[in-house]
């Protein structure tokens, strides 16, 4: 399996996603471990049954929305349930600012939390696919492709055996 820290995928493609990081850097350490792409609405309402902690988890206007709406205390339990579930990294899209008891949250469980300008559709769209590639299964071999009256042939075996 491939390693990915969140602070690798920062560095390499925070272009690509239009991110900033909106808190400290600890969480830059965790590890990305899957290929997939959470939404945890339900997670924010309170139930985390089967939560799918260890997928990069994407706050979208509905979201970040439902999250502004809460009194402090709503916050602090709504964003310890989710933080406190050792997700690797939160992206909130469209640029929208968290509230600041919300960084000061994920801080406590070393969380990195970006936003990007992206919309949800085309963040969401990009990680699936970016995430997918380096995550694809991948071998390598000592091989000479070849072209026999338009078909292709790959002749595979140990380097120095003559396939060439």
């Amino acid at each position: 399996m491939p390693e990915l820290t969140v602070e690798k995928f920062y560095k390499e493609r925070k272009d690509f996603f239009d991110l900033t990081l909106l808190n400290s850097e600890e969480g830059l350490k965790k590890r990305i471990l899957n290929a997939e792409v959470h939404r945890p609405g339900l997670a924010l309402a309170g139930f985390l049954d089967r939560f799918p902690n260890q997928r990069t988890q994407v706050l979208g206007e509905t979201e970040m929305t439902y999250i502004n709406q809460l009194d402090p205390e709503g916050l602090v339990e709504t964003c310890e349930s989710i933080f406190g579930n050792n997700v690797p990294l939160l992206i909130i899209a469209k640029g929208i600012t968290p509230p600041l008891d919300f960084l000061a949250i994920a801080d406590k469980f070393k969380t990195a939390v970006f936003s990007s300008r992206l919309t949800t559709s085309e963040l969401t769209n990009r990680l699936s696919v970016v995430l997918d590639v380096i995550f694809a299964p991948s071998i390598t071999v000592h091989g000479t492709l070849v072209d026999v009256y338009g078909v292709g042939l790959l002749y595979t075996g140990k380097s120095g055996i003559g396939k060439s």
